[in-house]
């Protein structure tokens, strides 16, 4: 069976958030590791490294018809260095201005609010968790079809 809208436009986020290379003109490689919802903790030699994770839903009437989606994604951005960490943010931003419609699945991105963070038993990752909203409409009840 076919991916819902919600599943192809996290699709599309981890595979638009893969060319953040500096090969591919980007200021960090983040792209080199980027997980949907991990599911064990990272290690430092995979790092710099981005977390994917599709988190809220909200579904209001849009038209007759119609339901308006607002879905909330949020990222986590890890690195060793903070440095690194705050190039990747404005990578990720980047990476969204690329086709912020992702490829028609998507109305609207919001700006995203990020904020450093420090994980690891002993702070020895750096990191930035970034949320950001995407709107997107589906005919009323079929979160199979735009």
């Amino acid at each position: 069976m076919a991916d819902s809208i919600r599943g192809q436009i996290v699709n599309a986020l981890v595979t638009r958030f893969g060319i953040i290379l500096k090969t591919g003109g980007y200021e960090t490689d983040f792209g080199q590791k980027v997980e949907l919802w991990p599911t064990s903790p990272l290690s430092k030699t995979e790092l710099p490294a981005i977390a994917v994770f599709d988190m809220t839903e909200e579904t209001s009437e849009a038209a007759m018809g119609r339901h308006q989606v607002w879905l909330g994604v949020q990222l986590r951005l890890l690195s060793s260095s903070p440095t690194e960490v705050r190039k990747g943010i404005a990578d990720i931003s980047k990476a969204i201005k690329t086709d912020p419609k992702f490829g028609g699945l998507v109305l609207y991105v919001e700006p995203p609010k990020n904020e450093m963070i420090v994980e690891g038993a002993e702070n020895i990752f750096s990191g930035a968790k970034i949320e950001f909203r995407l709107l997107f409409h589906i005919p009323a009840w079929n979160p199979y079809s735009l």
